[in-house]
Parts: structure tokens; C-alpha cells; sequence
């Protein structure tokens, strides 16, 4: 083949150029809108991550989804041979392989996870290379194969870098990802830049929440009240002013819920279906995002200006990387003087 050409999510092609001379596959483990993300939740054991990119095997991968091909187009991985590989195992036998990464957060957690993972089965192809590219949703393979992005020979410095970040992100606690801002990033070039967006996802002094629930309260404190679906299409695609969002809408969602449902709530007006709603069904959740008008209560307009702390009124449950949240365990990011706070 002429080359092997990994995309995250968002530089993912069109499957209407099978024709292309170059390989184009899509390693993301985004297999859906209610499956996780690196930048969303736990992040996956070493199991899983083996488990879904090994090869295939009947035993294993009898579910659709359940490994890193299953959503390529079948044309596609046909005529190049490759259905049911192991992501490994094909760039070890690939002469030439081209990492086309997006700018955002999750992009950039699968850079450093993927570069990790070759490196420990030493499936590091000796023509590696890293392009940093911007989104391009939809693009075709010509259009992708023609884009002027800078190509970055992969070296130790940037597997080794790139291994001691994930580890960082997986550690049990921040420290290690804070950590990372004192040393010298510049050979991934974007990976500052997460480690800070990732750091102002942690609860803030004062009031106790990250950035991106933040910025929902601020959307809904105006009147009159709007549609929660049109509060997460803003926040998360027209982000100019919340450019530090780093979540889809389904995962923005998940972060509103504990604002309304906890013993003190900070808006209202979201329906109570939603507590006992399977996460798999995202058709009924889309109906009530688009049916709820949710309102900041007055505990809500006391967080939102930094006069209450939601974190002492209610329960706190969620991930941060490797890091559990919880009210006994909940470290903090002060954005303002770059300091992490211990519980």
C-alpha cells in the first residue's frame, strides 16, 4: 500500500472515495453517541483497550462494535485485505504510517494513547509520522491526501513524551498531568494546550465546578428560558467564547443532570425521566433536551457568580481522568494562579 493514513474523529473521511490509493482508517474509540470517550469518564482498562484493538477474534468481537473496524466502511477494509486486524499488528506490517490528529482535547488523548500502545508491543513502524491537521468532518480521502499540514518525523523523544502523558492522564490522582507543564512539550505540539484544557475541567475554587458547567449555567441564566438542546448545540459548536469546551453535546448533557437533580440544584425544569433513563436510549433523550427549558434556581445564580459552592450541597460523582471525584476526594484547578488543591 502507499500509505497508511490514522484519523481521529475529527478528520474522518468520506467513504464515498474507496478508489484512494492510501489506506484511510479511523482509530477513535468514539463508536457511538452514548459510548465513551477518551476525554469523557474512566478511561478504558488495558483489557479493554487491548481487547478492542487486537485482532479480531470470533470469541471476543461477536458484538458489532466491539472492535476498532467494525464501523469502517466493509468496501474499504476489503480491498485492501485488513478486516479483523489488530491496530498493532497493521502498522508493524505498513511501510509508511501518517497520524492525521484533530485539535481537540479527545484527539490529542488519542495521539498520546495510540503512540503508548505501539510502543509497548513495539509495533512502531520505521516511517512514522505525525501531522497535525485541523477538523475536517466529512472530508473526502482526495481532500485529506491533498491538506498542506506540516509532517513530524516520530521519534523516541516523541513516544517516550507521548507514554508518560498517558500514564499522567490514567494516574490516580492530577498531579502528574500538572506536572507535565513543567517540562518541555513542544515536540507534540498541541499537547500543552490539553493538559490546560483538561485542568480547567477539574472543580474551581469557590464554586466547585469545571468549565463546561460553567458555561451552561451561564447559558441558562437568560430569559426567556431556552430549549436545553439549543443550550448544548451553543455551548458545544458555536464555542466562540466557550473555546475551552472540550465535550460532544451527549457528554455536556450527562454534566447538567447532577446540576438539577441533587439535594440542592442549581437549575430546574429538566425531566425527572432522565434519572432512571437507560444511557442507551438516545432518542428519547434527545426528545427531552429538546422539550425541557431548564432555569437557574436562586442556589444556581449564587454558584454562577461564585457565592456558593455546589460541591458543599451536593454529591459529587464523576471522572476526571484517572481521578475519581468524589465530595471526600475532590482536587480543584485554580485557573486563575495555575495551582492544583489538594482535597
Amino acid at each position: 500500500m502507499t500509505r497508511l493514513i490514522l484519523t481521529t474523529d475529527y478528520i474522518y473521511c468520506r467513504s464515498d472515495a474507496d478508489d484512494s490509493p492510501d489506506l484511510f482508517l479511523h482509530f477513535g474509540h468514539d463508536f457511538g453517541p452514548h459510548l465513551q470517550r477518551l476525554v469523557f469518564g474512566h478511561p478504558p482498562t488495558e483489557a479493554q483497550l487491548e481487547d478492542r484493538f487486537d485482532v479480531r477474534s470470533e470469541q471476543r468481537h461477536q458484538k458489532r462494535g466491539s472492535h476498532w473496524l467494525d464501523f469502517l466502511p466493509s468496501k474499504r477494509l476489503d480491498r485492501f485485505e485488513v478486516r479483523g486486524i489488530g491496530l498493532a499488528q497493521l502498522c508493524a506490517c505498513s511501510e509508511t504510517v501518517e497520524l492525521w490528529i484533530g485539535p481537540t482535547a479527545n484527539d490529542q488523548l488519542e495521539l498520546i494513547w495510540l503512540l503508548d500502545y505501539l510502543r509497548r508491543r513495539r509495533a512502531i513502524p520505521r516511517r512514522l509520522s505525525l501531522r497535525p491537521a485541523d477538523p475536517l468532518v466529512g472530508s473526502s480521502t482526495e481532500e485529506v491526501a491533498a491538506m498542506d499540514a506540516p509532517r513530524i518525523p516520530i521519534t523516541s523523544t516523541h513516544v517516550e513524551l507521548a507514554s508518560k502523558a498517558w500514564q499522567a492522564f490514567r494516574s490516580p490522582t492530577p498531579q502528574a498531568w500538572v506536572d507535565l507543564l513543567r517540562e518541555d512539550l513542544s515536540a507534540l505540539p498541541r499537547l500543552r494546550d490539553t493538559v490546560l484544557r483538561l485542568l480547567i475541567e477539574l472543580p474551581a475554587p469557590g464554586t466547585g465546578l469545571g468549565s463546561t458547567e460553567i458555561g451552561l449555567l451561564e447559558l441558562i441564566y437568560p430569559d426567556p428560558p431556552h430549549r436545553l438542546s439549543v443550550i448544548l448545540n451553543t455551548l458545544v459548536y458555536f464555542n466562540g467564547y466557550y473555546r475551552h469546551t472540550i465535550f460532544n453535546d451527549w457528554e455536556t448533557a450527562l454534566l447538567a443532570e447532577p446540576l438539577a437533580f441533587g439535594p440542592e440544584p442549581a437549575i430546574t425544569a429538566l425531566d425527572p425521566e432522565l434519572q432512571t433513563l437507560a444511557l442507551g436510549n438516545f432518542r428519547r433523550r434527545q426528545d427531552i433536551h429538546r422539550e425541557s427549558r431548564p432555569r437557574l434556581t436562586e442556589f444556581g445564580e449564587a454558584v454562577l457568580i461564585g457565592r456558593a459552592d455546589f460541591s458543599r450541597h451536593n454529591p459529587i460523582h464523576r471522572w476526571w481522568g484517572g481521578t475519581e471525584l468524589t465530595n471526600a476526594n475532590l482536587w480543584r484547578w485554580d485557573p486563575v494562579a495555575n495551582v492544583l488543591i489538594a482535597p
